[in-house]
């Protein structure tokens, strides 16, 4: 019991040391999430442009006003892990299979140091799955509302909730009455209110920003986007990463009697998980864990329990390292995937901007007396090691 206090608190406490202290912001959106809040703060002067979740960099802006910087913001984003670590703890009945398995997740330490709204959606989602779990165990339609209204809320906050809905519909709805679905349903409604409200104050539309990414992604399946220029390597790497993250006795979940035992749980986090394979990116993952926990601290026997602790905290040991050098340097390999990317390759700066200026210096040398346009391109993730220079 001792050791199990001692790693759940030096995991939380690593957590927030290095989520705190790293330059790391998070790399994915994050200009845009930010850029909402300065908008809405009053200290942006351009207009918003179409982001995701605008609601997020909304309810963030009156944090601007509080600080110049991002920090807060980073810091509110850090409590929200923290409340989804003991939530699991609550949830599970106290169970401390489960709190020490999410304490020293991966995933939960590669989202320690980014601004982003799926920690948000991910609890709220969490605690909508836990009333549905409830009303399957004693119907009261109570519980059916509360569910409803938290994941409407959840879906409020990151968009992506849109289309993670259907397979939740179908994996907790298919042996259920008609009329349990349409209480649902309004409870659901309830719950989006807050964005239906915000679209019709700013956009005169009440489901701008549903219809808008809706559409956004029916575009970019039948005409292609912009990250089209991504080559194979970063592919490869991201879908690496992306697996390194899923627990290695995950396949537990499909033995014969536990799967008849929670079938409709497995079925909608291997669905979700199929689904965000579309795009693999490592933060998705967040969104579906605290449920994939659950569920695994119930399929483990305590030599898997044990072989899963000491993976899960050496890949975490990986994953902080990137950050860790943030404290003082800036490197061509700020999260796991990049280091995934740039193997072999690494880099490390005294100077934040001389990877960008050693780039420019290389370029000319091999271009010399030439004139260039230079842009962004892939939605300017250089990161990724994607700029394009033009040469006219």
């Amino acid at each position: 019991m001792k050791d199990t206090n001692f790693i759940i608190v030096s995991a939380i406490f690593v957590l927030i040391l290095v989520s705190l202290l790293t330059n790391y912001n998070g790399t994915t959106d994050v200009n845009e999430y930010t850029s909402v809040a300065k908008f809405f703060a009053g200290e942006y002067n351009a207009k918003v442009r179409s982001a995701h979740s605008l609601t997020y960099g909304f309810i963030n802006a009156p944090l601007l006003k509080i600080s110049e910087n991002f920090y807060n913001m980073k810091l509110i984003s850090l409590i929200l892990i923290i409340i989804i670590i003991f939530s699991i703890y609550f949830i599970s009945g106290k169970d401390k299979k489960a709190l020490i398995l999410i304490s020293i997740s991966p995933i939960i330490f590669y989202m320690g140091p980014w601004i982003n709204p799926i920690q948000l959606s991910s609890l709220l989602f969490l605690w909508g799955f836990f009333f549905i779990r409830k009303f399957e165990l004693n119907p009261k339609n109570i519980y059916l509302i509360y569910s409803g209204i938290l994941i409407g809320l959840s879906w409020v906050f990151w968009n992506t909730v849109l289309f993670i809905l259907p397979f939740f519909v179908i994996c907790f709805f298919f042996n259920k009455r008609f009329s349990q679905l349409i209480l649902f349903s309004l409870a659901l409604l309830a719950g989006l209110l807050p964005l239906l409200i915000f679209d019709y104050y700013y956009f005169t539309t009440p489901f701008y920003s549903i219809f808008r990414h809706l559409m956004a992604n029916v575009s970019t399946f039948l005409y292609g986007r912009i990250y089209s220029g991504i080559d194979n390597q970063v592919s490869i790497s991201a879908y690496i990463a992306f697996f390194i993250m899923l627990p290695l006795f995950g396949y537990t979940f499909f033995k014969k009697q536990f799967f008849k035992e929670n079938n409709s749980v497995i079925i909608f986090i291997t669905l979700v998980i199929l689904f965000f394979l579309t795009n693999p990116q490592i933060r998705y993952l967040l969104f579906i864990w605290p449920i994939l926990i659950l569920t695994l601290s119930k399929s483990l026997n305590d030599k898997q329990l044990k072989i899963q602790i000491i993976l899960f905290i050496i890949i975490s040991l990986i994953v902080i390292t990137p950050y860790v050098i943030q404290l003082k340097y800036s490197t061509n390999s700020e999260e796991l995937t990049n280091l995934l990317i740039n193997f072999g390759n690494w880099k490390l700066y005294n100077d934040p901007n001389k990877s960008i200026n050693q780039e420019i210096i290389e370029i000319a040398k091999e271009y010399p007396n030439s004139t260039f346009l230079v842009g962004n391109n892939a939605d300017g993730k250089r990161h990724q090691g994607i700029c394009k220079y033009s040469r006219l």
